[in-house]
């Protein structure tokens, strides 16, 4: 801009001594006429230039403006660039990661007690249709804090129907599984505050067989609810869920939890209730060709289970890298009343997972369970399932069709068999 006042004031000199040699000026125009034009002419050249001055001051600002939004716009980008983009659920917090997620499994029924047979639309019990809401923040390297929210909605539950009636949970579908808050440390282990897992949650239920969403030990999550029928008296009063029990510690409950931290694959985990206790060991780990994954417990369930004093249970579940696998499970309950023996029980499952189709895992399985003194003494019960499952890993998808017999001996009865063919879809998210 320096250099253009240069340029214009010389142009200005010239001018004026080019002025006053002009023809004009000799042709008798006054020098003071040919002065005040030139002068005008000045101010003129000198506003033009102004505006100038100003439009270029305004552009240098807006370029300014435009380079730090520039640079802003490029910090916010590469924060968003650093993000998961399939992350929707954000916390108010920055140092709290929130994961949503959930599940939705319907299945048909059909069930036959023997008598009759009936189909039914459920929710399958087996793995329920569920949401739930997951929330960590870190202290430090060591420390985070964590909360779990998840509920299941559920009609027409497979463990509920029966023949007399074919919804029901229409009034009552919506059921909390965890409300907690966790410390968890990785040198000294996680302490747990809420509803969710007990100790002994889960220990006869190891199973790595691909079929869990088909059936597992906990066998009367689909058909709990059924009748038998007795041959002699019609419909019974006697369920399946009354007969056959996996003894799976004490499921979900509001309680105070520990768990240690993980050496070599052993864990120990604790957990007290109101009026009941439970403790079990865990062992979870991977070695060349195989994996496994076992669990023994100890409950005292108090008023949870009146009629039982301590309750012992376990499992064990192995699966080879060629796809075969094996689960067993077993349990015994200590009865409070003298007069009743101690209920028992066993189960095993064989199974094969192999890589059929390209969409995901293919997987097979057939499993056998007996069951002892569970409601009366002398009381028998036997079941056996086929199962088979089709995953679809892509859309987080399994295709499922199953087969369930129940079968119950009791002095002076004459049980009919119930039989269950269950087949439907769970598609996680």
């Amino acid at each position: 801009m320096n250099k253009q006042r240069k340029i214009f004031n010389l142009a200005v000199c010239s001018a004026l001594v080019m002025a006053m040699h002009s023809p004009a000026l000799a042709a008798g125009q006054s020098q003071e006429d040919l002065l005040l034009q030139m002068q005008k002419l000045i101010e003129d050249q000198r506003a033009r230039l102004d505006r100038q001055d100003n439009e270029i001051a305004q552009l240098k600002e807006q370029m300014a403006a435009l380079a730090g939004k520039t640079e802003d716009n490029t910090e916010k980008i590469t924060k968003v660039e650093s993000l998961k983009l399939d992350k929707v659920v954000t916390s108010s917090s920055s140092k709290v990661n929130v994961d949503l997620y959930g599940q939705v499994n319907r299945a048909f029924l059909w069930a036959d007690d023997g008598n009759s047979s009936r189909g039914y639309f459920v929710d399958n019990n087996n793995s329920s249709t569920r949401w739930g809401l997951k929330a960590r923040g870190k202290v430090n390297d060591d420390v985070s804090l964590g909360g779990w929210l998840e509920g299941e909605m559920i009609t027409n539950n497979s463990r509920s129907i029966n023949q007399l009636e074919r919804n029901p949970d229409a009034t009552d579908w919506y059921k909390s599984r965890h409300l907690e808050f966790d410390i968890a440390s990785k040198r000294f282990g996680t302490l747990w505050l809420g509803k969710g897992f007990t100790a002994s949650d889960g220990t006869s239920q190891n199973d790595l067989s691909g079929t869990t969403v088909a059936g597992y030990s906990d066998i009367v999550a689909v058909g709990g609810g059924y009748y038998f029928y007795d041959n002699k008296t019609g419909l019974s009063t006697v369920t399946v869920n009354s007969v056959f029990n996996d003894m799976d510690g004490l499921s979900r409950r509001d309680r105070i939890r520990y768990d240690s931290p993980d050496v070599a694959g052993f864990s120990l985990s604790t957990s007290a209730m109101s009026d009941a206790y439970d403790a079990a060991i865990n062992y979870n780990r991977e070695f060349p060709g195989f994996k496994v994954k076992s669990a023994l417990a100890w409950a005292k369930p108090g008023d949870f289970i009146s009629s039982v004093d301590n309750q012992y249970n376990g499992s064990l579940a192995i699966l080879l890298n060629c796809g075969f696998n094996v689960a067993v499970s077993a349990g015994v309950r200590d009865q409070v009343a003298d007069t009743r023996d101690d209920a028992t029980f066993w189960y095993t499952k064989l199974g094969y997972s192999m890589d059929l189709f390209d969409a995901g895992k293919t997987s097979f399985a057939a499993d056998y369970g007996e069951y002892y003194d569970i409601a009366m003494d002398d009381d028998t019960s036997t079941t056996f399932s086929l199962a088979a499952v089709q995953a679809v890993k892509e859309l987080g998808t399994e295709f499922y069709l199953s087969y369930r017999l129940y079968k119950l001996e009791r002095d002076t009865t004459d049980f009919e068999d119930i039989n269950l063919v269950l087949t439907g879809a769970r598609i996680k998210f």
